[in-house]
């Protein structure tokens, strides 16, 4: 199958982590339930339609931090709801706490995911559909990162055919991977990677096809905040391609 990767950007990203409805921390990178639901944007799908045509057994996802990250908290000022008549603000504004994913510098740096997306036989009619929208350019709904005032852009899209990349197999070999890894994969981390911040996170998978959006699997990962390649030992199977003569190897959520 074909591989789509997509650099997704914007200055604010918050993903809500999924054990608690009113919690204010966030994932330093979208989950693979995010990701889909960026993808069912483009196409313009209804709110929970799509977890069936763009379940594992379709689609294999993957992400990478491309740009140095940090989080910090913030206040917001929303309105205090008790009754059905308080929406127009009569008891005033409450202070939230609300921790917001940003580049180094707020100024001038953004948030940048790298996305990788194929497709098995079962998903192959909404690759194509998915491929042809972002060659295109014509999204049906705007992308956010995370929450709606969160707003982002593809900032670049590549495509790479069947032969143009390549998939491997690593029995505890020391490798560079610009994308999250799952920790069952993970031998070792490779000493000495000077300036470069290491996080794991439990990440939401998929839904159950059921409408209640209650969780199927989650995926335990590894991966870097500083924008630099995860050195590691790693089994199991993993992808590369080549960019300016440079081979990146990457691993999708489902390994």
């Amino acid at each position: 199958m074909d591989l789509i990767i997509l650099e997704l950007r914007g200055k604010f990203a918050h993903f809500r982590k999924y054990y608690g409805n009113n919690t204010a921390l966030s994932y330093a990178l979208p989950p693979r339930t995010t990701l889909t639901g960026i993808f069912a944007a483009l196409l313009g799908r209804a709110r929970d339609s799509y977890y069936r045509e763009m379940a594992s057994s379709h689609f294999r996802v993957g992400i990478g931090i491309k740009n140095p990250v940090k989080k910090s908290f913030h206040r917001l000022n929303n309105l205090m709801i008790k009754g059905g008549g308080d929406f127009r603000g009569r008891l005033g504004p409450v202070q939230t706490p609300y921790e917001i994913v940003t580049g180094l510098d707020l100024r001038t740096d953004f948030v940048e995911y790298q996305i990788f997306l194929s497709a098995f036989e079962a998903g192959e009619a909404v690759f194509s559909e998915i491929s042809k929208c972002l060659e295109s350019k014509d999204h049906t709904f705007n992308l956010t990162l995370g929450s709606a005032f969160c707003h982002a852009h593809i900032a670049r899209t590549r495509k790479y055919t069947t032969g143009n990349w390549s998939t491997h197999e690593a029995n505890d070999e020391s490798l560079d991977f610009i994308s999250a890894v799952p920790v069952s994969n993970v031998k070792g981390i490779i000493p000495g990677q000077e300036h470069v911040i290491i996080e794991e996170e439990m990440l939401p998978g998929e839904f159950i096809d059921d409408y209640d959006r209650e969780l199927k699997s989650l995926h335990k990962v590894l991966f870097a905040t500083s924008g630099h390649p995860l050195s590691i030992r790693f089994t199991g199977q993993y992808h590369s391609f080549e960019e300016e003569g440079v081979r990146m190897n990457f691993v999708f959520l489902e390994a």
